[in-house]
């Protein structure tokens, strides 16, 4: 999270290449290696595709990863 606790506001979805990713990560790493990543996924998003997100971001040498979320308001 950026100074003072709250997340950065989320930019709209943008798809990239693995390749863009990491070069942008990387960018990231160089400039603050303690930054927190938020990882927000679409609902329809491949399983496998958000654990090879992850794999990068840990490969770049980010520790602290997180999921933001909201509940679901069950339907009575």
């Amino acid at each position: 999270m950026p100074a003072g606790g709250a997340p950065a506001t989320p930019s709209k979805a943008t798809a990239v290449s693995t390749e863009v990713l990491t070069q942008k990560l990387k960018a990231l790493y160089t400039k603050d290696p303690e930054q927190e990543i938020a990882i927000r996924g679409e609902r329809k998003a491949q399983f496998q595709r958000m654990v090879d997100v992850i794999a990068i971001i840990k490969d770049v040498g980010f520790r602290k990863v997180w999921f933001p979320y909201e509940h679901d308001t069950p339907k009575q």
